[in-house]
């Protein structure tokens, strides 16, 4: 973490209750990974007993809102701040990051540089541009973008080769995890692939790959709220990130991160005391979105007049 964004933390929240907000747990972590599953068995029944029906493909979207907020917990792990025990956030950060597609530990490293350089135009890794119209704004929400973001990094791994840009946040160390992570990704997808043709089952299509992209595009108006529209080059936390207050189920399936200003004030606070630390904070915010639409018609206003963030 940059050391202004350490003075900052310290202006805003005592040190004993911050030491205080940043204790871990394991027992929060089975709870909502339990309350996942069961989201997702109920989901992916009712996909079961809508084939043949007009319901289907509204039954496989429903189940696909479940798995890509899948990345919330993964996010956690990535941080390892979802479990106490350290081995278990790699462990569940791994398969996790397998299902939805993202690898754990190219996302880990990359996603540290996203803190560390929050909004930085040059550094942040993940920083998603302020679309300048709204072909860009709707470009960006059919996910188009991210999954080309996906497939050229994972295909250029796969050849053994770390960019330039990626060696600014990749250690020495963990460039040959990231292409053995890589290879062992695509020799799972291939296994599962070569199985649905040998034995002629279709299940992977419509319990995991079909629902997980046609839910892409809501996970992407989520992830958009977070910093799209917020102000670039700009290092305080309360102002180049968005806070998004959403109903609880909402915020449960998303692990509390629409309290997202929070989170990078202090990406060390776990996700279950994300709502208490936003109690201590609350009043140092200049705005807030109440729910994702009111984020998005800031974001809308600025893609149809082409304005830059933060004006």
């Amino acid at each position: 973490m940059a050391l202004e964004h350490i003075h900052q933390i310290k202006e805003i929240v005592d040190r004993k209750r911050l030491r205080t907000l940043m204790r871990r747990t394991d027992r929060h972590a089975w709870i909502y990974l339990l309350r996942h599953v069961v989201i997702l068995s109920i989901t992916g029944y009712l996909v079961f007993l809508s084939v043949d029906s007009i319901f289907f493909v509204p039954a496989m979207f429903l189940h696909g809102v479940g798995i890509v907020h899948l990345f919330s917990p993964q996010h956690e792990f990535a941080h390892r701040t979802a479990f106490r025990t350290r081995w278990l956030n790699d462990f569940f950060g791994w398969i996790f990051g397998a299902i939805i597609l993202l690898p754990n530990v190219y996302f880990r490293w990359e996603h540290t540089a996203h803190h560390t350089y929050t909004q930085n135009r040059w550094r942040d890794p993940e920083l998603i541009p302020q679309p300048k119209n709204l072909f860009g704004y709707f470009l960006y929400l059919s996910s188009l973008p991210y999954w080309w973001g996906f497939l050229k990094p994972f295909a250029i791994h796969l050849c053994g080769i770390i960019t330039r840009e990626e060696k600014l946040f990749l250690p020495l160390t963990e460039r040959w995890k990231v292409i053995v992570e890589a290879w062992a990704m695509l020799l799972i997808y291939m296994s599962i692939g070569a199985c649905m043709i040998i034995y002629d089952i279709a299940a992977p299509l419509y319990y995991w790959l079909i629902p997980r992209f046609l839910a892409e595009p809501y996970m992407r108006m989520v992830r958009m709220t977070e910093h799209v529209g917020r102000p670039v080059n700009n290092t305080d936390l309360l102002e180049n990130t968005r806070t998004t207050l959403v109903n609880p189920l909402l915020r449960w399936l998303a692990w509390n991160m629409p309290y997202h200003a929070e989170h990078h004030l202090s990406p060390s606070v776990p996700f279950h005391a994300l709502p208490a630390f936003h109690n201590e904070i609350k009043q140092r915010h200049n705005k807030i979105a109440h729910g994702y639409l009111d984020a998005h018609k800031d974001i809308f206003h600025r893609s149809l007049h082409g304005l830059e963030p933060g004006l």
